[in-house]
């Protein structure tokens, strides 16, 4: 299965929303929306990826297409590495998003996720609209904090 997903972040009040979907092969399901406020551009990604797999009802083999290099990064190694290391980085900083990045690796291992980047032009087209959704859903929020929108999933 894979997952797809799109964020937008509103400047200055730094708001931002997502949207995902899972294709199956033969089944899409319907979008997942979430608002988070106070957000930067990884923490968003991160609070995306984690709401989408957490809709799932059972453990399920997933993909992430997303366009971002630091999540699938984050998804095909980084996370192990950093927790290996008790959570600091190679100059021995804190890794940020720590708290979310340790939700993901519960994940990561439930789901046996991994990243891709997008493979073709209909998978990038896919990324865009769903950019798209998370704007308007970021603009018809507003300020205030939502909570996710989780589907029922046919998955």
């Amino acid at each position: 299965m894979k997952l797809f997903i799109g964020t937008w972040i509103t400047h200055p009040t730094k708001t931002g929303a997502f949207a995902g979907v899972f294709d199956s092969g033969a089944l899409w399901s319907a979008p997942t929306l979430g608002f988070v406020a106070d957000v930067t551009s990884p923490k968003l990604r991160l609070h995306g990826v984690i709401a989408c797999l957490e809709c799932l009802r059972q453990p399920s083999q997933t993909v992430l297409v997303m366009d971002d290099d630091y999540i699938r990064k984050c998804v095909n190694g980084l996370i192990g590495h950093w927790s290996r290391n008790g959570w600091l980085t190679k100059d021995g900083n804190p890794v940020a998003y720590q708290p979310e990045l340790e939700k993901l690796a519960q994940l990561i291992t439930v789901h046996g996720l991994s990243a891709a980047a997008p493979e073709s032009q209909a998978e990038m087209d896919l990324l865009r609209s769903l950019t798209t959704m998370a704007r308007d859903h970021a603009r018809q929020c507003g300020s205030e904090m939502r909570n996710s929108f989780c589907p029922e999933l046919p998955l």
